[in-house]
């Protein structure tokens, strides 16, 4: 199962070969903010299992969101961080780079891509009603997130 050390690490990895493609010393700060970022993203998690509609239990994939762990909101997130930058760069006297842009992309995608291996991520909604898509349960639904198609 993949905890939050393994998260960090994975990004960290990620982030220094990404800082070798970009002409950047190696170990920078965005190693230790991929690292922090990739472990903040589990916070979506809750306890308890939940049934998959088949009468058998799923375990992981329960466990996580779709706010933090799903393809879509990746994308959200990433393009939030854009504009987050965009903003403060534009509107304040903070000047961020925006590498951190790629700090966010290299936390979220090994982040998803490590609990896609370990049981599974949620791709995409299933229905085109936004109103559904962060409800933990729709009434006669026997899955715990049922807007969602998931990746196990």
């Amino acid at each position: 199962m993949s905890n939050e050390l393994t998260h960090a690490l994975a990004a960290s990895a990620m982030q220094c070969t990404l800082n070798i493609l970009m002409g950047e010393p190696v170990f920078n700060v965005n190693v230790f903010l991929a690292a922090v970022l990739a472990m903040v993203i589990n916070l979506d998690r809750f306890g308890g299992m939940a049934c998959n509609g088949n009468g058998s239990h799923t375990s992981q994939i329960s466990k996580r969101s779709p706010i933090g762990h799903s393809v879509g909101s990746g994308f959200i997130w990433i393009y939030l961080s854009y504009l987050i930058i965009q903003s403060l760069n534009a509107y304040t006297s903070i000047i961020l780079d925006h590498s951190l842009v790629i700090v966010v992309i290299s936390a979220v995608s090994t982040h998803l891509f490590l609990d896609h291996l370990d049981g599974g991520i949620y791709l995409i909604p299933t229905n085109f009603d936004p109103s559904t898509w962060l409800r933990k349960h729709i009434p006669g639904e026997k899955m715990t997130w049922p807007a969602w198609s998931g990746s196990n």
